[in-house]
């Protein structure tokens, strides 16, 4: 009877063997380098709402919304200029308006929406300047209170860099897409920080049926990890939420 150990160690020889080492690499350092692109822009954005909100809200409306991490019991004040908050809105939304339409018109909209469209109709091509565009209208328009969240933003500027990497090393087409999907879940992955999830998003958001692209999810998780990774870095490692527990007394249910 021949023994287990050189059996295990002849079967995982003949795995190595398959693998084709210099592909994987290659995917490798290109999700590296999506990942650490995507966590600095999810970063960024972060910086750039906070500051936007800081800015118009707390400076010049004198209004202390709740920020990421309050509780429920404080963390805010009333305006002592509530006008203003007729002329801030608005206002940002003109500036955000004429932004994106003088310069990069395909910026608009959601986000996500933009890039299932370019993946489909495309060939997943997106134009870099859609990134600080995309950046600077987002800041402005989720900072001034816009109804917006930093989903789609953030997953349109980090696929929007995966398309333009994929440009600049002559890659072609299926290899555009797989990066281009990578590049979306790093962004949702490091702006969340929930890499896996996003991973999973990001390869089955691009249909409407039940079906999604699996070569994809090996790049998409390892990007989305080190956008995760390089986004707690520099924002800090605390939870996106936190929930103040409360001691409830029997009968007050």
């Amino acid at each position: 009877m021949e023994p287990q150990g050189p059996r295990f160690l002849t079967g995982m020889i003949r795995l190595a063997n398959r693998i084709d080492l210099y592909n994987f690499g290659r995917w490798l350092v290109l999700a590296l380098i999506i990942g650490v692109v995507a966590g600095l822009g999810a970063a960024l954005l972060t910086w750039g709402v906070d500051g936007v909100a800081d800015l118009l809200h707390h400076r010049v409306v004198g209004f202390e919304a709740p920020g990421h991490g309050v509780t429920e019991s404080g963390g805010w004040s009333p305006a002592k200029r509530p006008w203003l908050l007729l002329l801030v809105l608005p206002g940002a939304g003109l500036l955000v308006g004429w932004i994106v339409t003088t310069f990069a018109p395909e910026a608009e909209g959601h986000g996500t929406d933009a890039v299932i469209n370019a993946y489909h109709r495309k060939g997943a091509l997106l134009r870099p300047r859609v990134i600080p565009i995309k950046l600077l209208a987002s800041a402005l328009t989720i900072g001034a209170g816009g109804s917006a969240g930093r989903e789609g933003p953030v997953a349109h500027l980090s696929a929007a860099f995966a398309s333009y990497l994929s440009q600049l090393l002559h890659l072609p087409t299926l290899d555009r897409r797989i990066l281009v999907i990578s590049g979306m879940a790093a962004g949702i992955g490091g702006m969340f920080r929930a890499p896996l999830g996003a991973a999973i998003f990001a390869i089955e958001v691009l249909y409407s049926e039940n079906d999604y692209e699996s070569e994809a999810l090996i790049p998409a998780i390892m990007s989305s990890i080190v956008a995760y990774v390089v986004n707690a870095s520099l924002t800090g490692w605390h939870p996106t939420r936190k929930r103040s527990l409360q001691r409830i007394r029997c009968g007050e249910v």
